[in-house]
């Protein structure tokens, strides 16, 4: 059986700060304005991200971010359990 490598204490930060941000939404009761901001701030984190090094573990915490936009915008919560198998 193939092992699978334990994300870095970087990924492991990225998978944090979104699953806190979902989490958050369902809180804040998942209304338009909650998921408006929690769209600005994975976005604005995408950007921070982009203007470093390309690295594997960077190019890991996009996918990450941009994922977390998509759950969002399709209301498909349901799919952070994915992220927190990741």
């Amino acid at each position: 059986m193939a092992r699978v490598p334990k994300p870095s204490g970087e990924l492991s930060g990225a998978k944090l700060e979104v699953l806190s941000i979902l989490h958050g939404l369902e809180f804040a009761g998942f209304s338009d304005e909650a998921k408006q901001k929690a769209i600005e701030r994975l976005s604005a984190r995408i950007g921070e991200v982009s203007a470093e090094k390309l690295t594997p573990e960077n190019l890991q915490k996009l996918g990450l971010y941009a994922f977390a936009i998509e759950i969002i915008k399709r209301n498909e919560f349901g799919r952070a359990k994915e992220i927190e198998g990741f």
